[in-house]
C-alpha cells in the first residue's frame, strides 16, 4: 500500500464514522469510516477503538490512556512496510481513542481457505517479511496469528504493530489471551515446564514491559514461534491442532511438547518444513530469527519447490 501524508492526530471534522460498532474485537471496537483526504475525496477506512485500561475513569488514568495510545500510535505510523499495515493516524472517542487504519477483506486463513491455489509460500514470505521489519526496530509484536494478518488487493498486511505496550497495561489478561494458546510459545505460560528461565530469553522488546505476573515474557523468540505457527496455517490451510475444539486445550499439548503434524496435502518441502519445525523449539534461543525465515521462503519460492502450493 502506498503511503499517505496524515498526521498523527486527526480531526474530527475530517473523519465520519458510524455510530455503531460493526464488530467487537477482545480489546477494541470497529467503526466503518470515511476519512477525507481531499476536498471532494474520502477514503474508506475503519477505526479501532481501544478499550480494557484496568484503572478507573479518573483524571489520572486518562492522561495515561492517552500517553500510550499515542506512542503506540506515533511507533505504528512510522512503520513503512509493504506488509505491515499502515496506521493513518488517530482519534478521539469520547474519552476513548481510536486508530485510524485501511478497510480489508478476509484474514490471511479465510483467503487461502477461499483460495486453494493462492501462493502460500510468498504469503509465508511476506509475513515473515514483516516480522523481520518489526524485529529490525526492536518491536515485538506479541500477538502473531491469522486473525491479525488480513487480506487487501492479494496482500497480506500484520496489524497492531506496536500495540504490545498497551496489552501490558489493559485488561488484557490471561482469560483474553486464551484465543492465542494454539500459536503462543510455551514459555509464556509456564517458563519452568520447558526448562527456561527469563534471563535466558533473547532481549525483550523495548516498548513491552511486564507490570504484573499476568503478563508473560514476550520475546523476539516467542514472535519467532507464533510466526512458526502462522505459516502452518497458511500452508495447511486449517488452525494448529485442528482435531482440538476448544482453543485452551491447546496448551496442554504445547507444553507437553506437542506440535502440529506435517500437512500431507498440499504438500510441503523439507526444507520448508525443517524452518517450521525448528521456529517451533522448546528453547526460544534455538529458534531461527524472523530475518532467517524470511530468507529461507524466498529462496524456496524462487525455486517453487513446493508441490501444488506454489501458483
Amino acid at each position: 500500500m502506498s503511503s499517505m501524508a496524515i498526521d498523527v492526530q486527526v480531526c474530527t471534522h475530517d473523519l465520519h464514522v458510524a455510530p455503531v460498532a460493526h464488530a467487537i474485537g477482545e480489546f477494541s471496537n470497529l467503526y466503518q469510516a470515511n476519512l477525507r483526504i481531499s476536498k471532494e475525496n474520502y477514503l474508506h477506512v475503519v477505526v479501532k477503538e481501544l478499550r480494557g485500561y484496568r484503572s478507573t475513569l479518573d483524571e489520572v488514568a486518562v492522561k495515561e490512556y492517552t500517553k500510550i495510545v499515542n506512542t503506540v500510535a506515533t511507533q505504528w505510523c512510522s512503520f513503512s512496510h509493504p506488509n505491515v499495515m499502515e496506521c493513518y493516524g488517530l482519534l478521539s472517542l469520547n474519552w476513548r481513542m481510536g486508530l485510524i487504519l485501511p478497510s480489508c477483506g478476509s484474514n490471511v486463513l479465510q483467503y487461502v481457505q477461499g483460495n486453494p491455489t493462492s501462493d502460500r509460500l510468498r504469503l509465508s514470505q511476506q509475513i515473515a517479511s514483516a516480522v523481520a521489519h518489526l524485529h529490525s526496530r526492536k518491536v515485538i509484536h506479541t500477538d502473531i496469528r491469522p486473525v491479525n494478518i488480513l487480506m487487501h488487493n492479494g496482500t497480506p498486511l500484520l496489524m497492531d504493530a506496536g500495540l504490545g505496550a498497551f496489552h501490558d497495561r489493559t485488561d488484557f489478561t490471561r482469560a483474553h489471551a486464551s484465543r492465542r494458546y494454539r500459536w503462543s510459545a510455551p514459555e509464556l505460560y509456564d517458563p519452568r515446564e520447558v526448562g527456561v528461565e527469563h534471563e535466558a530469553s533473547p532481549e525483550p522488546a523495548v516498548d513491552v514491559q511486564a507490570t504484573d505476573e499476568e503478563n508473560p515474557p514476550y520475546t523476539l523468540g516467542s514472535d519467532v514461534y507464533a510466526l512458526g505457527m502462522t505459516i502452518f496455517t497458511i500452508l495447511s490451510g486449517t488452525l494448529p491442532f485442528p482435531h482440538i475444539r476448544h482453543d485452551y486445550h491447546a496448551l496442554t499439548y504445547v507444553l507437553n511438547g506437542e506440535r502440529p503434524q506435517r500437512p500431507v496435502s498440499p504438500s510441503v518441502s523439507d526444507v520448508i518444513w525443517e524452518i517450521v519445525e525448528i521456529s517451533w523449539h522448546r528453547r526460544p534461543d534455538m529458534r531461527p530469527t524472523a530475518e532467517m525465515v524470511e530468507k529461507i521462503f524466498g529462496q524456496e519460492n524462487t525455486r517453487q519447490s513446493i508441490i501444488g502450493i506454489s501458483a
